[in-house]
């Protein structure tokens, strides 16, 4: 995440960088650094008993970002953190000393009005809490807050893989989900623009209608929902061109069926079958990267599967 000359400077060397994120303990305090678009988002550990919900801590962060408003673009408080997102300013070579210049004054007011860290789960300050990455999140936890957290994912788990869903009745339903993107795939590329969009609706919705048509979702539904919206696609572009064809023939004595049936000899007749064909590709590749992430997160989640590290 951070070059190591930054790293040597930032924070006085008490950074971590795991790549996507960095932490450490600087003055006594835990904190999280990430990536937050084009800025940086730190996440400081901070709680008072004098100052339970740190409204107090609140008040000195939105005073601290009217002082610094053209690096600093927001603030926040929860009952055990501080949050800052914030840009820094100048060279490269100089990102540490910058980052440093902005952070420490806030160090320096929470270590002096007798803020400290404790587990941001339930907030216990007695035992030894160390950095969990848990599905790519950084969190500082105690040791039982962690163990709690894995047998829920754990528990988690196995009730999705003990959901053995209806294919008959979940297909149905991913159907009708394919069938509003297919409406929708026809109606936009009427239009004359590209329907990547609409592949997305017929996904999220084929996803959703199955698991409600056949009492869940697991990895077969997902298998099912994508090759029926797939097909589904295919064919509304497929209509969506015999629709175009159909409207530019139909005063010479040709139907709306003839066209679908006959689409690609004529369009190979009038010079056009290399559009049409261009037109499915792009079109699905727009929806396949456009579902891309959708799609992965929901095998992820049908499948239960977790990743939790003590770092």
């Amino acid at each position: 995440m951070f070059k190591e000359q930054t790293l040597s400077t930032l924070l006085d060397g008490h950074v971590e960088d795991n790549g996507l994120f960095c932490h450490g303990t600087y003055k006594g305090l835990n904190f999280i650094i990430k990536p937050f678009n084009n800025a940086y988002t730190i996440v400081i550990s901070a709680f008072n008993e004098n100052d339970a919900i740190n409204a107090e801590l609140q008040n000195y962060l939105k005073q601290y970002k009217v002082e610094n408003k053209k690096q600093i673009k927001d603030v926040s408080v929860t009952r055990y953190d501080a949050y800052l997102s914030f840009s820094a300013k100048g060279k490269k070579e100089q990102l540490g000393e910058n980052i440093n210049e902005l952070l420490k004054p806030v160090f320096a007011y929470l270590v002096t009005n007798g803020y400290h860290s404790c587990c941001e789960n339930c907030g216990n300050d007695n035992e030894t809490v160390a950095c969990y990455n848990i599905n790519g999140t950084p969190t500082w936890l105690c040791q039982q807050c962690a163990i709690t957290i894995a047998d829920a994912y754990q528990q988690n788990k196995q009730e999705k893989q003990n959901i053995n869903s209806n294919p008959i009745t979940g297909a149905v339903g991913a159907l009708i989900g394919a069938l509003v993107g297919g409406v929708a795939w026809i109606l936009i590329g009427k239009v004359g623009l590209m329907s990547g969009l609409a592949g997305l609706v017929g996904v999220v919705l084929a996803f959703r209608l199955y698991d409600k048509f056949g009492n869940g979702l697991d990895i077969k539904g997902v298998v099912i929902s994508m090759v029926i919206v797939l097909i589904v696609l295919y064919v509304a572009n497929r209509l969506g061109w015999a629709w175009e064809l159909y409207d530019a023939i139909k005063d010479y004595g040709y139907s709306f069926s003839d066209c679908f049936a006959n689409l690609s000899e004529y369009l190979k007749l009038i010079e056009v079958y290399d559009s049409y064909i261009m037109d499915i590709v792009v079109g699905l590749a727009l929806t396949v990267v456009g579902t891309i992430g959708n799609v992965i997160s929901t095998v992820k989640g049908v499948s239960g599967k977790y990743n939790i590290t003590k770092l």
